[in-house]
């Protein structure tokens, strides 16, 4: 029987995944641990470990057309995507998502990805839910049980077209 892997795990597989097939980021902000605070104190929230690895590798993570929302060059005073703070204030304001939640990619076709950090579990992770184009209350879909396995779920459907 395999143990399934953690959120840092899977997301160390996937960025590990993305070097062996030769794919590197196109942007490379890495993020200060006092960046990181600042976003959590920011947006009241908690982040999960595996979500705050890719701020500290990357801080905005993209590759191969896909976006993973972060902090840039302009820290936590971004204003616009892929700015987290920015995207998920919007969504706050319009609606469509909770308090507790981050947008963290766009889905490319309507709906989002979200971090519910308010679900945070005992190894310090939270799922990754596609939320509606009309929010969170019409339709919310748990697609991972974290964010390092929700990035390696999208590294490998990257690999499968590949």
């Amino acid at each position: 029987m395999t143990s399934k892997l953690t959120g840092k795990e899977a997301y160390i597989r996937a960025i590990d995944q993305l070097e062996q097939a030769g794919i590197k980021p196109l942007v490379k902000f890495p993020a200060s641990n006092d960046n990181i605070s600042k976003l959590e104190q920011h947006l009241e929230i908690a982040l999960p470990i595996s979500y705050k690895c890719m701020l500290r590798d990357f801080g905005i993570l993209m590759f191969e057309g896909n976006m993973i929302y972060g902090l840039g060059k302009t820290g936590v005073f971004g204003n616009s995507a892929p700015n987290v703070v920015f995207v998920t204030k919007d969504r706050i304001e319009n609606s469509e998502i909770s308090q507790s939640m981050i947008e963290i990619m766009p889905s490319g076709y309507g709906p989002f990805f979200v971090i519910d950090c308010s679900k945070m579990d005992a190894d310090g992770e939270a799922p990754v839910y596609l939320v509606s184009a009309g929010g969170y209350e019409v339709e919310c879909e748990k697609v991972a049980d974290s964010f390092g396995e929700f990035l390696l779920n999208e590294v490998n459907m990257l690999l499968e077209e590949t």
